[in-house]
């Protein structure tokens, strides 16, 4: 079975095969917490299982499911469990500690990481005075399928998918913590803007009045930023 959800008295238990991605993974919880519509809300997980899986993927998988649906995992149970089987072998297994010290670092380093790609500029406003703006954000919890079109007067997060046919239109920047395969207009108006997307596939990429089409044998891209050098278009990894 690729995704398993298992109840206990102690609460939730996922299981995910070790033959599936990051990005499959996402869309099996999606479309399984999406099915069961408000089942899950206020529950508690205590443990997620996901061999295929960096401890990274692991970690923002968790912190989108308490974002959109309203779980709990504890952490406490994972560090009751891991100092258990640290006294049982009466000693401190290194293991023990690696994996305990990712799971403490969880949401902190998805909800840093987006802070820092959405940090904008100051934009300078010309009218009798200059005066100085912050561009505000928006979070979207959904996958954005074949004709969703989002268009926002700032910065744009997106935990989810984008798919082709798919178009987002953002003042400032636009940042997708899934797969990006659509149509993207960053900075309307703002050539210091940028896209980022953990996978990256465009149809086709804008960032102000500049824009760019992948080739037809381009492959998918990891931790991809979009942005403006020189006045031309260049990814970079972040």
């Amino acid at each position: 079975m690729e995704l398993e959800i298992k109840g206990t008295k102690s609460g939730f238990i996922v299981n995910i095969a070790e033959s599936i991605d990051f990005i499959n993974a996402r869309k099996l919880l999606l479309d399984k917490f999406e099915e069961s519509n408000e089942f899950f809300k206020g529950s508690k997980f205590i443990k997620f299982n996901a061999p295929g899986l960096k401890n990274s993927d692991i970690n923002y998988l968790k912190s989108l499911l308490e974002e959109s649906y309203d779980i709990i995992f504890e952490e406490e149970d994972v560090v009751e469990e891991i100092q258990s089987n640290t006294v049982q072998s009466g000693h401190i297994d290194s293991s023990n500690v690696n994996v305990l010290r990712d799971k403490m670092t969880s949401i902190d380093e998805t909800i840093n990481r987006i802070k820092n790609l959405t940090k904008t500029n100051v934009t300078e406003v010309k009218k009798e005075e200059s005066e100085s703006m912050a561009l505000p954000t928006k979070f979207l919890f959904e996958n954005l399928r074949s004709g969703a079109e989002i268009e926002y007067d700032g910065n744009v997060v997106i935990f989810g998918d984008v798919n082709p046919g798919a178009k987002i239109t953002a003042t400032g920047n636009i940042v997708v913590l899934g797969s990006f395969r659509g149509m993207a207009h960053a900075g309307k108006g703002n050539i210091d803007c940028f896209l980022a997307a953990l996978k990256l596939l465009p149809l086709q990429i804008r960032i102000e009045d500049m824009f760019a089409v992948p080739p037809e044998d381009a492959t998918m891209l990891t931790n991809a930023l979009v942005k403006n050098k020189d006045g031309e278009i260049v990814i970079e990894n972040f």
